[in-house]
C-alpha cells in the first residue's frame, strides 16, 4: 500500500510538475500563437507560389511543344525550296527578254505570269507593294536596278524560300533560306 501511495504521489509530482513549471496559460503563450498565426500566412504563400509556379511550368511546356511543329522538318524544307528554285528559274528564263529591254514594269509582268504559269497556278497575284506579290500561297518580290540592270527575286513558302539573282550578262547567283515563323 505504501508502495502504492509513493507512485501515486511520484506520477502526481511527476505530471504536474512540468505543467506548474511551464506556464500553459494563455498570456504567456500569446508569442506562440502570433507564431502559428505567421505560419499560417507562410503556408498560404508558399500555396500560391508553388501553384503559380507549376502554372508557368505547364505554359512553358505547351508554348515548346506549339513552336515545334512537324512540317518543320529539313526534307519539306528542301522540296520546298527545290520547288520554289525550279519556279523561279523558269519565270526567269520565260522574262528574259523583257530584261534585255529594261522596263521594270514589264519585267515585273512577264516574270509574275510566267511564275504563275510555272507553279501551275490560274489566280492572278495579289500586289502587297510595288515589289511584292503573293502568288497562291508564294510570296514573291521582284527587285530591278535599272543603273546595272540587276534583277534580284525572292520567292518563299510556308517554311523556307530562295533568292535569286541575274544581271544583264546572264550570270546567276542563288541562295537558299528558311522562314522563321512569328508566333502570335
Amino acid at each position: 500500500m505504501k508502495r502504492l501511495a509513493l507512485s501515486v504521489a511520484m506520477l502526481l509530482t511527476l505530471s504536474l510538475g512540468p505543467g506548474r513549471a511551464h506556464d500553459t496559460w494563455l498570456p504567456h503563450h500569446r508569442e506562440d500563437f502570433q507564431e502559428l498565426a505567421r505560419r499560417k500566412e507562410l503556408r498560404t504563400t508558399v500555396l500560391v507560389i508553388t501553384i503559380g509556379f507549376a502554372l508557368f511550368l505547364g505554359g512553358l511546356v505547351v508554348y515548346v511543344f506549339r513552336s515545334t511543329e512537324p512540317a518543320r522538318s529539313l526534307e519539306g524544307l528542301k522540296e520546298e525550296q527545290d520547288r520554289l528554285h525550279r519556279t523561279v528559274l523558269e519565270a526567269l528564263s520565260a522574262a528574259r527578254g523583257e530584261l534585255r529591254k529594261g522596263d521594270k514594269t514589264e519585267i515585273q509582268a512577264a516574270f509574275l505570269d510566267a511564275y504563275r504559269k510555272a507553279a501551275g497556278v490560274s489566280a492572278l497575284p495579289v500586289a502587297l507593294d510595288e515589289e511584292s506579290w503573293q502568288v497562291e500561297g508564294d510570296r514573291v518580290r521582284i527587285h530591278y536596278r535599272a543603273e546595272d540592270g540587276t534583277l534580284h527575286v525572292e520567292a518563299s513558302g510556308q517554311i523556307g524560300g530562295v533568292s535569286v539573282t541575274i544581271n544583264q550578262r546572264g550570270e546567276i547567283s542563288f541562295e537558299r533560306f528558311t522562314l522563321q515563323r512569328a508566333e502570335g
